[in-house]
């Protein structure tokens, strides 16, 4: 699977979040699996109600009550694309922003043989909630007229030239104070938008890091990984995961994202008398690591896994090899392992034993007990559903939520803030607190805190159902 591939499987697994590298470059999956073995897996709403802010709605303190011109959705008839530009700019009463959505993945989809998930139309997505908060008074009183971006899954220029091409297309085609980005992102994307002063509010599962943009980036949705990353040891030292003498290994891409969070699990680990015995570290050009380092944890009786992966692609293939070598350890994962597609698609062995933390459900359990839809969830269906946009599965509850999310985090902020600028977004969202998101459980915006995830659940594989389930009241992560 090649690196553009790898993306699309993060919309089949549903992963909003960057395949990146250090340099935005997504991971040459295919290569992986080249060089490693495997076998066959086993086994008509309105967003606004009488919801406020702190329930992830745009009532009361949340909801813009200016006066809207024009009509409902007539933005996004007379929108800006990528692929040819219409109209000629924001008029009175009216307001760009960027939009980024996918293409191209349905021709891609039977090359990566995942199971159990479909490939939304993420712009028909992104344009039903553009209409529902411009029915009901838009940004600060001004309609939503969006700048569409498209990234191409089947473009073989990759993740870092095509994020390029978009922030200048966002900066200099038509200079928008804001993107919404509920697919992904990597640091390219990022850093670019933030030397020009553009908010990017975005959905990233990724190993992003807050620090690169302290001012212009919010993500919603998901806790800053490193923070995540000791939660999780600390919960898991708490339930007894590693037992009496663990021999602990992590596997992951060799990249400075990943190496951070792996220096966060490490330092967690070591406030509990623990360390890291052995690591694997690949990459596209040597993915024979991944089989080497499954044969020597084995032989130096390595028994619990961290791995670094984000979306579950990666994941499934160091599990497909594992299993062919006859090695079962006990995986530490969480959400950006992406555990419902895991479960569809490795080996059932593989995954007895493992457990973590889950803030995601439609990543977490798909459909299963602990994912029933909220109040915010509810009527995100109700959203889609009025728009004509079927949500067919797991995967696209996932983005439709992420969608939601992130248009409802901006609008609350610029209609807090009183505008659409990075000023005003950022005290506006700053000016949250308690924020209940859609898709998790809650969120917590402030000053310097611009990714809000604040809670998680404890999870487990089960071996009588072979999938994943919730266990306990929510854990803080903070």
């Amino acid at each position: 699977m090649n690196a553009r591939l790898a993306a699309v499987a993060v919309v089949l697994v549903s992963i909003v979040a960057a395949c990146g590298t250090g340099g935005g470059e997504p991971l040459d999956v295919r290569a992986l699996i080249a060089g490693a073995p495997s076998r066959p897996a086993s086994g008509a709403g309105s967003l606004d109600d009488a919801s406020d802010v702190a329930t992830g709605g745009l009532g009361a303190e949340g909801t813009s009550t200016a006066a809207s011109p024009g009509a409902a959705g007539a933005a996004g008839a007379h929108g800006a694309d990528a692929g040819g530009i219409t109209g000629s700019g924001p008029s009175a009463g009216t307001v760009e922003i960027g939009v980024r959505y996918v293409t191209g993945a349905d021709q891609l989809v039977n090359l990566l043989g995942a199971q159990g998930f479909s490939v939304p139309d993420t712009k028909a997505m992104a344009q039903a909630m553009i209409d529902d908060i411009n029915a009901r008074g838009g940004l600060a009183g001004l309609q939503i007229v969006p700048v569409w971006h498209a990234y191409d899954a089947s473009d073989p220029a990759g993740t870092a030239t095509q994020e390029q091409t978009a922030c200048s297309f966002f900066t200099e085609d038509h200079h928008v104070p804001v993107v919404v980005s509920p697919i992904f992102s990597s640091e390219v994307l990022q850093t670019c938008l933030a030397e020009r002063g553009v908010v990017l509010v975005d959905e990233n599962y990724g190993f992003f890091d807050m620090a690169l943009a302290p001012d212009t980036y919010f993500v919603p949705g998901y806790p800053d990984p490193v923070r995540a990353a000791g939660a999780l040891v600390d919960d898991l030292v708490a339930r007894g995961f590693f037992g009496d003498t663990p021999r602990i290994g992590i596997t992951m891409k060799d990249s400075p994202d990943r190496n951070r969070v792996a220096q966060g699990i490490e330092a967690a680990l070591a406030r509990h008398g623990l360390k890291v015995a052995d690591e694997i570290r690949y990459t596209s050009d040597h993915p024979e690591a991944i089989g080497s380092g499954i044969l020597r944890f084995r032989a130096t009786g390595v028994s619990h896994v961290f791995v670094l992966d984000i979306g579950g692609l990666e994941s499934g293939v160091l599990m497909q090899a594992a299993e062919i070598q006859g090695y079962r350890p006990k995986y530490a994962l969480d959400t950006r392992n992406s555990l419902d597609y895991l479960r569809k698609n490795v080996p059932v062995a593989q995954l007895h034993g493992a457990a973590g933390l889950g803030w995601f459900p439609a990543s977490d359990v798909g459909r299963g007990p602990g994912a029933e839809p909220g109040e915010p969830e509810a009527r995100c269906a109700d959203v889609m559903r009025a728009a004509g946009v079927e949500l067919r599965d797991s995967g696209n509850d996932r983005i439709a939520y992420a969608t939601c999310d992130v248009f409802l985090a901006l609008a609350a902020g610029a209609n807090r803030g009183g505008a659409v600028d990075a000023g005003a977004i950022r005290a506006g969202i700053e000016s949250l607190g308690a924020f209940r998101p859609t898709g998790t459980f809650a969120s917590r915006f402030g000053p310097g805190r611009h990714d809000g995830t604040t809670h998680a659940r404890r999870i487990a594989f089960d071996d009588g159902c072979a999938c994943f389930r919730y266990a306990g009241d929510l854990v803080a992560i903070g």
